[in-house]
């Protein structure tokens, strides 16, 4: 090779090694360039070598200035990982349990909706008995999953059992969120026994009972924490909620009155559960569900009367504002729609009460566009 082709990988190599860069490698060299002097000078046998061992070639065409500078090059490969490259996230081994049981939660529900019956919820002649263990053991996972992350993280279970009642806690809403939640998942737990084959009784009946003993080892692990305490309103909230889930199957008017939530980012620190100024629970009722006979009442149309705290957080010491506001809602089940996967995800959506026009009633009335 020539001379000047020497220097250039000599001024290379000067340049990985030192860490930066200099001005005529900033940007890509131009073929026209390369001078035809520089071009014949290099043979086949020194482009095989250049190819073939880059690491040799480097150490032969710079200066060596003893026997550490040797091992340096020696030791410093060619294909480095570049700084830039990004870095995978480890993930801690409770995420990544969790995230396998939703996933294998996920596709048994689809196997499921994938049958070829018209409703996927409909019982068949006797319910499964390995589908009511899969859903009962799903649960039972779940409570582990929770005692281990409690058992790691800042709210440590030291101990003692601590027992304290806080009705007026967060204001109200903490109370509102524990009966919204605690119905959520009796009806997601609900959903999962009717796919095992139990009759609409039997499954809001069993998924009410599972959710509020997932809910009740919740508050005991609370007690057990070194910042939460056992809050026996809050178990009576929960039982409400699980309550509601049991009644709604077996008194059908109830299903015209649902309790739904709605949520907006309030800036805290707090994620979505603990993040009551952005929260709020609403009472929904649909017209047509408690007057059937009244033609003129669109089924998807309802009102719904909404709370929430702003202005503050439980850290701070409190809420300055509590919101009561009256507005319409949308009825998921009156849309008209049908179908297996429609059918399933439906419980969720009637928890979720879509911004829509309304009236705040306090701390100062006005009329609000989407609420």
């Amino acid at each position: 090779m020539s001379c000047s082709a020497s220097s250039e990988v000599s001024t290379w190599a000067a340049t990985r090694r030192s860490g930066s860069c200099s001005n005529s490698f900033s940007r890509p060299i131009r073929t026209s360039e390369w001078s035809s002097t520089t071009r014949m000078s290099v043979g086949a046998s020194d482009m095989r070598g250049w190819y073939r061992n880059p690491v040799e070639r480097m150490a032969s065409s710079t200066p060596r200035t003893g026997a550490a500078s040797a091992r340096k090059i020696r030791q410093s490969p060619i294909r480095q990982k570049r700084p830039d490259a990004p870095r995978l996230r480890r993930l801690p081994p409770t995420v990544l349990l969790r995230r396998l049981l939703l996933l294998l939660l996920a596709s048994a529900a689809s196997a499921a909706l994938a049958q070829p019956p018209a409703d996927s919820l409909r019982q068949p002649d006797a319910p499964s008995v390995w589908g009511t263990a899969a859903v009962g053991g799903t649960a039972v996972a779940l409570g582990a999953l929770e005692t281990r992350r409690r058992s790691q993280d800042d709210r440590r279970l030291v101990g003692p059992f601590d027992v304290e009642v806080e009705w007026a806690y967060a204001s109200g809403a903490d109370k509102l969120g524990h009966i919204i939640s605690t119905g959520a998942q009796a009806e997601g737990y609900a959903t999962a026994y009717r796919l095992a084959g139990h009759s609409r009784e039997a499954a809001a009946t069993w998924g009410a009972a599972t959710a509020f003993a997932w809910m009740l080892h919740y508050e005991v692990l609370d007690g057990l924490g070194r910042r939460e305490v056992f809050d026996p309103s809050d178990l009576a909230a929960n039982a409400v909620g699980a309550g509601l889930v049991a009644a709604r199957a077996r008194v059908p008017e109830l299903e015209a009155v649902r309790l739904k939530i709605s949520y907006w980012p309030s800036g805290d620190a707090c994620d979505a559960t603990c993040d009551y100024a952005g929260q709020t629970a609403w009472l929904a009722v649909a017209p047509s569900g408690l007057a059937p006979e009244a033609d003129w009442l669109p089924p998807w149309l309802g009102v719904a009367v909404g709370y929430g705290v702003r202005e503050g957080s439980v850290s701070a010491g409190g809420f300055d504002e509590r919101h009561v506001t009256l507005a319409l809602d949308l009825e998921p089940g009156g849309l008209g729609l049908s179908g297996p996967a429609w059918d399933a995800v439906l419980p969720f959506l009637r928890r979720i009460h879509l911004p829509a026009p309304g009236l705040r009633l306090t701390p100062r009335p006005r009329l609000v566009l989407a609420y």
